[in-house]
């Protein structure tokens, strides 16, 4: 499925390939203000309110860390050092 993928993203024009880029990034920006402003709204609300807002960003901190612990430990050349081409630059071995 990885390859279907990178090759769908090869066929599109070079002029989205930055765009989807920057915005992989600013979809998580994206994501932390509507966290921030759906607890804006609940934070005078009833307990169990504000709990359920809460709850969404907990759990992306929880599988980000989960994501980070997984990196650590399963160490795996990534798919663009074994002769895949994609759309974005390969980054350093270290990262």
């Amino acid at each position: 499925m990885y390859r279907d993928i990178v090759d769908f993203a090869l066929t599109t024009p070079a002029w989205l390939h930055p765009l989807a880029e920057v915005g992989t990034d600013a979809g998580l920006f994206i994501f932390a203000a509507l966290f921030v402003l759906c607890w804006w709204r609940a934070r005078n609300a009833p307990a169990r309110e504000l709990a359920l807002t809460l709850v969404g960003p907990a759990g992306v901190v929880g599988a980000y860390v989960t994501s980070e612990v997984v990196k650590i430990l399963v160490r795996e050349d990534r798919p663009c050092r074994n002769g895949i081409a994609t759309i974005a630059a390969c980054p350093p071995v270290d990262d």
